[in-house]
């Protein structure tokens, strides 16, 4: 079978739930085109990122590598777009074209430009006007067609900030709070007044289809990624109105003594106190109840334009007879918390609303199914190697998803591994592990969060001072010791002059 296939085509979204999909068993959503990848491909329950932020999460899926081994540990730290080398590099050596489309974050593009990764800095573009003709190479793409930053952000550089502006001069104000179809005044939310044919969406959509018929004369790599639908939450009509804020999911509730047995800034945080993670408006007086379902509706109507956009594709490769040939991935970075739990929004707050993310794999010819094993972004690229019949290098730390796609009966992986350092705070490791238990470890601190999610979905009943559970913690150590020495990545390889 790895013969047949030709392509890589990767679908990437920013901060979506896994239960924003109807796929995975949302009665609300209108998402027929993720559907279709899930009803036809692999859909994985049970999928987690490698750090809860998007600069780190991103590169760990484009390099297959632990944020401590690639060095992106948190938003607003600088790539190394040399070393180590991205599934773009890796795919170029063996005759791939690679193509980038949309968002890639892997640099900073907030406040001035750093000394590398400038191609992603807004400021740099202000500066540089001559970047508009620049398109790569970039950290493995050789071509890049880039949008920067979320909604009225995404006007301010990049190659569709310089489309609007050619094409489009009053789009970046119709992006607009002020100049909104409707601003409540809510947190992070309003519905713009940009037409859809204008939006980045719609943008990143008609560039991949052109990219595709760009590189079809041999095989490709493309990464489709869509700024939606972080915040902040505006959608475009039709997809602002689609939803009725009223009909909603509700959030997992807060409760003040859950807190209690967590770990101090979850408190912190949802009292709208200063934190090292950042400082929001308190919940309970500014986001619960009318602000947090318009938010939902929102988002939700982020998603089905970017459902959208992804289904155009789909069916430009079909037309052009290629999606039978082509590997389609469709994952997100990391989730979004929308109120479980009295926090909005992402950061250290390991819930499964923000760490389990979708992850959706059509494999041309493959037996469609549901997988409930852990699975990693980390895996992708050993997964896209060994699609290909491509040989994995040895230093990364990820396992093949292959043998799930070809319909056998594997086992990949006991535990995955997430990592996140926040400015300020305490370095922390969370464990999931297959059986279901959770772990979290911070580190110099008396505190931790142990959740059976076997019995206790919902994330309700911190077990880390229970001294019934003390064992358990233990053997948690132990085996959150043996994953963080067994994903050491032999990234840099050994030079052959030793």
């Amino acid at each position: 079978m790895p013969g047949k296939i030709k392509n890589v085509l990767i679908f990437l979204t920013d901060q979506q739930r896994k239960d924003s999909v109807a796929a995975y068993g949302n009665p609300i959503i209108k998402t027929p085109n993720l559907d279709r990848i899930a009803n036809e491909g692999v859909r994985f329950e049970r999928a987690y990122v490698q750090n809860p932020f998007c600069c780190p999460s991103r590169a760990s899926i484009l390099t297959g590598l632990y944020p401590r081994t690639h060095g992106v540990w948190h938003n607003g730290i600088q790539f190394d777009d040399v070393a180590p080398p991205t599934l773009g590099n890796i795919l170029q050596t063996h005759g791939y074209r690679t193509g980038s489309v949309g968002k890639i974050h892997l640099n900073a593009w907030f406040r001035q430009h750093p000394p590398s990764g400038y191609q992603e800095s807004q400021d740099y573009w202000q500066k540089h006007p001559e970047m508009k003709d620049w398109h790569g190479p970039y950290c493995g793409f050789q071509e890049v067609e880039l949008t920067i930053g979320h909604v009225q952000y995404s006007t301010r550089g990049g190659h569709y900030g310089a489309y609007l502006e050619r094409e489009f001069p009053q789009g970046p104000k119709l992006l607009l709070r002020e100049n909104a179809l409707l601003n409540q005044g809510y947190f992070e939310t309003w519905r713009n007044a940009i037409p859809e044919e204008h939006h980045y969406n719609t943008w990143i959509a008609d560039r991949t289809i052109e990219m595709i018929d760009r590189f079809a004369d041999r095989p490709f790599f493309i990464h489709c990624s869509f700024p939606d639908p972080h915040h902040p939450f505006s959608a475009c009509e039709p997809y602002a109105s689609m939803y009725d804020p009223n009909a909603m999911p509700d959030p997992l509730p807060p409760s003040l003594d859950e807190m209690a047995a967590m770990p101090p800034i979850y408190r912190a945080h949802y009292m709208g106190e200063e934190t090292y993670y950042s400082k929001e408006p308190p919940f309970f007086e500014k986001i619960v109840g009318a602000p947090l379902r318009e938010m939902a509706a929102q988002m939700y109507g982020m998603i089905t334009h970017v459902d959208r956009s992804i289904g155009r594709v789909l069916d430009h490769l079909a037309a052009r007879r290629l999606l039978d040939e082509t590997v389609v991935i469709f994952t997100s970075d990391h989730g979004e918390l929308l109120g479980d739990h009295g926090h909005i929004l992402k950061g250290p707050f390991y819930y499964q609303s923000l760490l389990n993310v979708p992850l959706m794999i059509r494999y041309p010819g493959a037996q469609p199914a549901v997988n409930r094993d852990l699975a990693a972004h980390v895996d992708l690229i050993p997964t896209v190697l060994d699609c290909l019949g491509l040989e994995t290098p040895g230093y990364l730390p990820g396992h093949s998803l292959g043998g799930y796609l070809r319909g056998a009966r594997v086992f990949v992986r006991d535990a995955v591994l997430t990592e996140f350092r926040p400015f300020g705070g305490p370095n922390m490791k969370i464990l999931h592990t297959a059986d279901g238990w959770k772990y979290v470890y911070y580190h110099g601190e008396r505190y931790g969060e142990l959740f059976n999610l076997k019995d206790d979905p919902q994330e309700r009943n911190n077990l880390f001072r229970n001294p019934a559970y003390a064992d358990v913690c233990r053997r948690l150590n132990v085996r959150l010791l043996d994953e963080l020495i067994g994903t050491e990545a032999a990234w840099p390889p050994r030079g052959y002059w030793l």
